[in-house]
């Protein structure tokens, strides 16, 4: 198993020796875990490191050996000093971590580091007690709100409240968008002290780096010369050779189109026969009234106009009656089929 310096950090949490088997991290296959029964800290284990990508180095041990069990106690002054141990700088980044030895057992623990030129196993005995069961106290139903905040800041806010003895400090959350408000009072001289704290946005798949770059401006790409377009010029179609005894033929003159017939009308149209025709006294106008099925064509318009009638399907006369001999004159052109 790998382990890097964040896994053994974690010592500093150690509450020391007020209960022995709190004196130290507890290491198992997924993370390393520090309490004092009031914090609860973990970090887990960093991911796609396997000793298998190690070195072969002879005087490496690997941690190939197979059957450990990993879960026990690492003295906290172990931890730290495994922390130190383990190289900053490399060209290789593996060797950044510390690995469990072969030479672990049930009594005493050991993680090797290096740096290819210095060979650096650490042993140290186990803390012989059971840790705490730590899974009981973790949250099991999902969160109510989830805010983000700077670390530094946040530390130069609690390190005023501690100058000031304030041993409890009060933390307000209204809204994901809405500053954190911390409050208190001095025990000594009963003076409050408010802070805000302004949160920020987290994205679950990078780790917040400060306040984000503003892209950087790229200059626009050069003009590149254009070539001069060269003129296309197109073939002539060669004349025909003339051959001796052989008349030279006179280009023959394109054929005139052929006369096309007029659009024929798509709509309907009504045969004079078909056209039906209703005559009445329209009282109201005091003369004829005229309905027909469908428009009439223009001769028989003309013919109604003439007579003082108007309209498109309804044509009125006003003032003709059918007691006068103009009535009968309006009738008998219609006797016949339009």
């Amino acid at each position: 198993m790998i382990y890097n310096r964040n896994n053994f950090a974690i010592a500093v949490l150690a509450p020391g020796a007020e209960r022995h088997y709190l004196d130290g991290i507890h290491i198992t296959p997924e993370f390393t875990e520090v309490t004092n029964g009031h914090y609860l800290v973990r970090v887990s284990r960093p991911e796609g490191l396997e000793v298998a990508d190690l070195p072969a180095v002879h005087e490496i041990m690997t941690g190939k050996k197979k059957g450990q069990k990993i879960d026990f106690i690492l003295p906290a002054s172990a931890a730290k000093e495994i922390e130190k141990a383990i190289p900053k700088n490399g060209t290789i980044p593996i060797l950044r971590n510390a690995w469990l030895g072969d030479n672990t057992n049930e009594e005493y623990i050991e993680f090797i580091s290096t740096d290819l030129e210095t060979h650096r196993p650490i042993k140290a005995r186990k803390i012989e007690a059971k840790y705490p069961n730590t899974e009981a106290v973790l949250p099991k139903t999902p969160p109510n709100m989830s805010i983000g905040f700077n670390p530094d800041l946040m530390i130069k806010l609690c390190q005023q409240f501690k100058k000031m003895k304030i041993n409890a400090v009060k933390l307000d959350l209204r809204g994901i968008t809405e500053a954190m408000a911390l409050s208190g009072q001095c025990p000594e001289t009963l003076q409050k002290i408010e802070a805000l704290l302004m949160p920020i946005k987290i994205d679950d798949a990078k780790e917040y780096q400060g306040a984000p770059q503003k892209p950087k401006k790229q200059d626009p790409p050069a003009p590149q010369p254009q070539k001069p377009q060269e003129k296309k010029t197109e073939a002539k179609p060669a004349a025909p050779k003339e051959t001796k005894g052989t008349p030279a033929r006179k280009p023959e003159k394109p054929a005139a189109p052929a006369p096309q017939d007029p659009p024929k009308s798509t709509g309907p149209k009504a045969e004079p026969g078909n056209l039906k025709k209703t005559i009445r006294e329209n009282k109201e106008k005091k003369g004829i009234e005229i309905q027909f099925s469908s428009r009439p064509e223009a001769p028989v318009r003309d013919k109604l106009k003439k007579n003082g009638f108007g309209g498109g399907q309804s044509f009125s006369a006003s003032g003709i009656t059918g007691r006068r001999p103009r009535t009968c004159s309006l009738r008998n052109p219609f006797s016949q089929p339009i």
